[in-house]
């Protein structure tokens, strides 16, 4: 089987911004995409739908190619309208088995795993950037917290439990897995 490098820094910090942050220019994505279906080209593999798929694991400066040029996903947000940037942790190996099993047991069910989504947003923010304040002396999110994050909408604690699910996923076989 092909492996090919993976396509984030392995130290890169994981940083997770909304697919819906206003900071986005999508505006600019979604005609870079249209380009590139154009000629061919998977619109899939535009630097921020990588990003956003979480193939980059949340690395905002991992590299792609756009029409040609070396692009990453940062290049595509207004620093100016200040997203909200929600720096995530790497997980340690009990964290990491607090999340396993419930996502595993609702994919079994073919469920959603809504229970490991909440429990990955618990334990799997480290700080906020222009963003709600949370209480993360902690290490994990108070359930005022966690009450905060659903009045802003509802999905946002499972949007961001899966970024930090994703992210922390075992390196796939295309990643060098062994």
């Amino acid at each position: 089987m092909l492996k090919r490098p993976p396509q984030h820094r392995v130290d890169a910090p994981i940083v997770f911004v909304h697919p819906e942050d206003e900071a986005w220019d999508l505006e600019r994505v979604h005609a870079e995409q249209l380009a590139m279906s154009a000629r061919d080209e998977d619109p899939r593999m535009h630097p921020v739908a990588r990003y956003q798929g979480g193939w980059t694991r949340y690395d905002l400066d991992a590299a792609g190619t756009v029409d040609g040029r070396v692009a990453t996903a940062r290049e595509y947000l207004d620093e100016a309208k200040q997203p909200t940037m929600w720096k995530l942790r790497r997980l340690s190996w009990d964290q990491w088995y607090e999340v396993l099993p419930l996502w595993e047991r609702a994919v079994r069910d073919g469920e959603r795993p809504v229970k490991a989504y909440l429990r990955a947003c618990v334990i799997g923010i480290e700080k906020v950037e222009s963003g709600p304040t949370l209480d993360l002396a902690a290490g994990r999110l108070t359930t005022d917290d966690m009450a905060r994050l659903h009045a802003i909408h509802p999905e946002l604690p499972l949007v961001i439990g899966e970024a930090v699910y994703t992210a922390n996923m075992p390196l796939t076989e295309s990643e060098g897995k062994r």
